[in-house]
């Protein structure tokens, strides 16, 4: 129920809605009980003061619009009104973390934090987050937003946002990537027949990857050089289990934490070297860790 504080300023500002009344505990929820914020009609009106643009305006995922004020909003809701007042502070003469919230649901959205291996879809994107027991979490957000928090250990894992299916086509990418010690910021994947894990890495830690193989050649792609490795590894884990299997790795020379990755120039460049790769398994921009710690929020598209 809307408390009395609450009410005064909805009438105050002539804020006029239509609510079907929650179901009450333990009685059947209709369909629209689970309307998606998208379902939602919401026609709002709202002046910044100063003469602030609201396109302009800081985004309310990270605070309230500062100087929001609410001229008149009209709403129609078939859902509990509880649904858009959880978690939401008004306080006496305020109505502007009202507004925010309706007119930018995203800022209440729900993220998935995960510290155990794990595969699925989150927000339109497949994502794949593997740890061997590191002291790390992993959260999925919005579309192909997600975020990592590790330290330090002898442990190792690789966590990102992508596609189910791997293929010559360009990635983009922005981060704010903070690692300390041994980690990676790449796009990564796999294919069978042969059995093949591959890197296009973006930006390091303190150990260039490639060093650990033997390099085969350089080429240049998205305003940048990258060297060419490759490596074996011997009864390691793979997404067939254990077992022994080819690594390639491209490793750009002048590091950069946003940008795009056009795959087919790689494809292309280790093919041409005899690298040949089979059929695709999954696809990831991610963070790779190991004996390291740091944090990570990257964006995918």
């Amino acid at each position: 129920m809307i408390n009395a504080v609450l009410q005064d300023e909805l009438e105050h500002n002539d804020i006029k809605m239509q609510t079907t009344p929650a179901a009450s505990a333990g009685a059947r929820r209709r369909p629209s009980d689970n309307m998606s914020w998208k379902q939602m009609e919401a026609v709002t009106s709202v002046t910044l003061r100063n003469s602030q643009d609201l396109a302009g305006a800081k985004s309310a995922a990270d605070e309230p619009f500062a100087g929001l004020k609410l001229q008149r909003f009209s709403l129609h809701v078939d859902f509990p009104l509880a649904c858009i007042v959880t978690g939401l502070a008004v306080e006496a003469g305020s109505t502007e973390n009202l507004a925010t919230a309706l007119a930018y649901p995203n800022a209440m959205s729900k993220r998935q934090s995960l510290t155990s291996s794990s595969t699925g879809t989150s927000g339109g994107y497949h994502y794949s987050f593997w740890t061997d027991g590191s002291d790390v979490t992993y959260t999925n957000g919005d579309a192909g937003e997600y975020s990592v928090t590790w330290s330090g250990g002898s442990s190792n894992f690789v966590g990102g946002k992508g596609w189910q299916t791997g293929s010559a086509r360009d990635i983009s990418y922005s981060s704010d990537y903070n690692p300390d010690g041994n980690s990676y910021l790449t796009a990564y994947g796999w294919t069978r027949s042969p059995l093949v894990e591959y890197y296009v890495v973006e930006s390091y830690g303190t150990y260039n990857p490639g060093s650990g193989g033997t390099k085969v050649g350089s080429f240049n792609s998205d305003d940048g050089t990258y060297d060419i490795y490759t490596a074996t590894r011997t009864n390691a884990p793979s997404i067939d289990g254990t077992q022994t299997f080819t690594q390639y790795w491209s490793v750009r020379t002048s590091k950069r934490t946003s940008g795009t990755v056009t795959m087919a120039n790689h494809f292309d460049a280790w093919a041409g070297l005899g690298l040949d790769l089979g059929t695709h398994d999954y696809q990831i921009f991610a963070v790779e860790g190991y004996q390291s710690s740091g944090s990570a929020t990257v964006t995918v598209s």
